[in-house]
Order: C-alpha cells, then structure tokens, then sequence
C-alpha cells in the first residue's frame, strides 16, 4: 500500500480527541479511513443515528475530510474540511453542537 500520510493524521486526531471534554461520553469506532464519532454504544442505533465522520482525504493538501450526519441515513451531510493543526478542536466543537 503507498504511504498515506492522511491515515496518521486521523489516527492523531483521533489520539487528541479522546481525552477532550466535548467527547466525554461519545463512542468511536474506526476502520483503516474512516473514524465515526456517534451518541450510542450499540447497533443499529451506532449505525443509523446522528453521527460525526472523518476521513482521510483525497491528498495531503487536504488531509481531513469531516461529516455530520443527521441519521445514518443522511443523503446530504454537512460537509468540512480541516487542517491536521486545528481539527481535534474543530471536531470537538462540532461533537459538542450536533451529538
């Protein structure tokens, strides 16, 4: 697999998150792109509830790629794209706002 400078970043991310207030009580689980920050401890409700994503993106210009979804099922996000030095702060404050 090339290097992908962005799969550390949302791995850093992810590492300053956990230990911010706006999270406490908020369940993540990641797979190898994609972290999902979400309300509730179990499915379907982790799957099909509100919930912030963040994905490694498309290059290293753009390194981070965050959504919020309404519902599982939300067709059209808001979308946000944050630089590595400031997204645990950014992503906290949206946790804070929408879950």
């Amino acid at each position: 697999m090339p290097d992908r400078p962005q799969l550390a970043a949302v791995r850093d991310v992810i590492v300053a998150l956990k230990d911010m207030p706006e999270v406490r009580g908020l369940f993540i689980k990641s797979t190898m792109f994609t972290a999902l920050i979400t309300p509730y401890s179990c499915y379907p409700d982790f799957s099909d509830g509100r919930q912030i994503t963040i994905d490694a993106g498309p290059n290293a210009d753009s390194p981070l790629v965050v959504r919020h979804l309404k519902d599982g099922y939300d067709k059209s996000p808001s979308e946000y794209s944050f630089a590595i030095a400031t997204a645990a702060t950014q992503i906290a404050a949206l946790c804070r706002v929408h879950l």
